[in-house]
């Protein structure tokens, strides 16, 4: 989330070695992988909690305001075997569940209430731990492994209020005249992101991107400006535990609908695809050994689905490969910051000889 320059006195030159992640990071990515959660006062009031909360969801649902809102992002881009909305026949991919679950959760303002320096809702996070645990869980059942149960539900909810609810507690955001949600994609990404089967790094980067990507500003909640975006902001921030990737998924599936000769495959496929990334191609390190050409190895600083041990397997195994780590972007750099991208690429091009092009 921080970059370092460094300036020297008799070069100029600055340095572009990666910091260390900023310590907040790394402590709530901790507590998220490390803490039990298991007390039984805890898991009692996060029980009268999910109650509550899906209570207050289904009576949003008697208002036309509330489901007018909800479904796919576009008609017809639903996923079968995808994360259910509850109280309604909807199956969506879990960026659009969460949106709809965190939109009914909050439209009727009715549940939990955290007042510190900062207020908020912690049960807005329950948009993302519910469509993500469904999710998986339907995933993991297809393919013959352990589902996540409602005991892992429980421990999501309590790190997620623990999250927001100490962030809160010393940090008044409204006073700068931003909206409490920014918590709330904070405490989501950073659950969600565990749910997902995230390691510590991947929830760090994930973090780090939530963050980066700013807050609202809070005007939308106060006269003459109130309007209905007071009830769906914190479905909107709960469906962006990251941000990046899940304006990128929305984007391929909204295109695949509309382009594909088989619109409501988009769940197969990208099943398909996964499989392939994850099996091909299945080079040995002496094949690649035997690869004597100029090559270029390029990863994000904040890569969200490449190791960055993987990457550098690579530029090992290559003869004479470049590594090149791409700063304060993701795996979307050539839309992040194109200029940057281009010029790497340009100066490696530049670099390789004309009978090799």
């Amino acid at each position: 989330m921080r970059g370092v320059v460094s300036t020297s006195a008799f070069t100029g030159t600055r340095d572009a070695r990666r910091p260390a992640p900023d310590l907040l990071l790394t402590q709530i990515a901790d507590y998220v992988l490390d803490f039990p959660a298991d007390s039984a006062e805890a898991r009692t009031i996060a029980r009268y909690c999910l109650m509550d909360t899906l209570g207050c969801g289904m009576l949003a649902l008697e208002f036309p305001a509330c489901t007018k809102l909800l479904g796919p992002t576009v008609p017809g881009a639903t996923l079968p075997g995808g994360a259910r909305v509850p109280g309604t026949r909807y199956e969506l991919d879990p960026v659009a569940a969460a949106f709809n679950i965190g939109t009914m959760i909050r439209w009727l303002d009715f549940n939990d209430t955290w007042l510190a320096a900062e207020w908020g809702h912690p049960s807005d996070n329950l948009g993302a731990i519910l469509s993500v645990a469904d999710y998986v869980s339907r995933r993991h059942s297809s393919e013959g492994r352990r589902q996540l149960t409602m005991a892992d539900v429980l421990t999501a909810m309590i790190k997620a209020h623990e999250i927001q609810g100490v962030l809160a507690l010393n940090h008044s955001f409204n006073r700068v005249g931003l909206d409490h949600v920014l918590l709330v994609r904070v405490a989501s990404t950073a659950v969600a992101t565990q749910l997902l089967g995230g390691n510590r790094a991947q929830i760090v980067n994930a973090l780090s991107n939530a963050w980066l990507d700013g807050g609202a500003l809070r005007a939308y909640r106060h006269a003459p400006n109130t309007g209905s975006r007071k009830s769906w902001a914190a479905g909107d921030a709960t469906s962006h535990p990251n941000p990046i990737l899940g304006r990128c998924f929305r984007r391929h599936t909204k295109h695949y609908a509309e382009l594909s000769a088989t619109p409501d495959q988009f769940k197969p496929f990208v099943e398909a695809v996964s499989l392939m990334m994850k099996t091909q191609p299945n080079y040995s390190a002496r094949d690649m050994a035997d690869i004597h050409v100029p090559v270029a190895i390029v990863q994000g600083e904040h890569e969200e689905f490449i190791k960055r041990e993987h990457a550098e397997y690579l530029a090992r195994s290559i003869p004479g490969a470049e590594l090149i780590i791409l700063p304060g972007v993701s795996h979307f750099a050539p839309l992040q910051r194109p200029e940057q991208f281009n010029s790497v690429m340009r100066a490696f091009l530049g670099k390789v000889p004309s009978e090799g092009r």
